[in-house]
């Protein structure tokens, strides 16, 4: 609900009761504060990722070592952000180290270039952007400062040493994160560009992360919130592969493709200190 009141968890209550009922996994299916703008939304993702290796909670058999983060829109935001928060700056909100680190993001309709949306009002909800982070980060350095470190494809490690980048390597990890994460996104999306995922992934790529971009033909953005949608189905291979069969991710993603009709492009190598082949898969329902 582009951060704003409106529209609360009760939005995901299908496909987290889908997952529950399909494979043996424990969902928790949480809230952000809605006022205020940033860092309050980031900062309760923090704590609800965090909230999975709390001691009250392991009497549950959790294991806060196996777990994804799923997000819908706004929620791709803070799902991505998330997964990468070890990455911060120190001084960053949210920057202490995580308590938990998933083996898997998926975002699902993201919004995961806070930059690029707010200063194309086409991109996302018109000033829902803006709004969040207090302005554009044109506005002031302290602004395009938050948008460095809320936004998912400004916080990716840079891909190479350069002149123009050593200082920035001097303090930033130029690992590749131990995540798998995959964008899926309607190609008929008419409230985030496709665009935001698709930016997010080719930067990725450079970077050596593990990701995957799933584009849906003939599904927009509210489909993938109805467990029936291709675009779920996809979702739920992702998760399964994160968790259960990390090595055979990619080969189940493909499958599920190609029983779907769709067309795959195999990829290409990630380049050095990279760890895996990009694929962009392109279905159509």
């Amino acid at each position: 609900g582009y951060w704003k009141p409106g529209y609360d968890r009760h939005l995901m209550d299908r496909i987290a009761k889908d997952l529950v009922s399909s494979m043996p996994v424990a969902v928790l299916n949480v809230d952000y504060r809605v006022k205020g703008g940033y860092p309050g939304p980031f900062l309760d993702a923090a704590a609800a990722l965090d909230v999975v290796a709390d001691e009250r909670v392991g009497q549950y058999g959790l294991n806060s070592e196996q777990v994804v983060v799923v997000g819908h829109s706004a929620g791709g935001t803070l799902a991505y952000w998330a997964a990468m928060r070890g990455l911060l700056p120190s001084d960053a909100p949210g920057a202490m180290a995580p308590r938990v680190v998933p083996r898997g993001a998926v975002s699902l309709g993201g919004v995961l270039d806070l930059t690029l949306a707010a200063d194309d009002l086409a991109q996302v909800g018109a000033s829902a952007v803006r709004d969040l982070m207090h302005g554009q980060a044109s506005d002031s350095s302290r602004i395009a400062q938050d948008y460095r470190a809320a936004s998912p494809i400004n916080m990716l490690p840079p891909a190479m040493q350069t002149e123009l980048r050593s200082e920035v390597v001097r303090t930033r990890s130029l690992t590749p994160l131990d995540c798998i994460f995959t964008a899926i996104h309607g190609e008929d999306d008419q409230l985030v560009a496709v665009e935001q995922s698709a930016r997010f992934v080719v930067a990725a790529t450079v970077a050596g992360i593990e990701v995957e971009l799933v584009r849906v033909g003939g599904e927009g953005h509210m489909e993938c919130l109805d467990p029936r949608s291709a675009s779920w189905g996809l979702a739920k291979a992702a998760i399964s592969g994160a968790l259960f069969s990390r090595n055979e991710y990619l080969g189940t993603a493909q499958a599920r493709l190609r029983g779907n009709g769709g067309d795959r492009d195999e990829g290409r190598d990630a380049p050095a200190g990279g760890t895996m082949r990009v694929g962009v898969s392109t279905i159509s329902t």
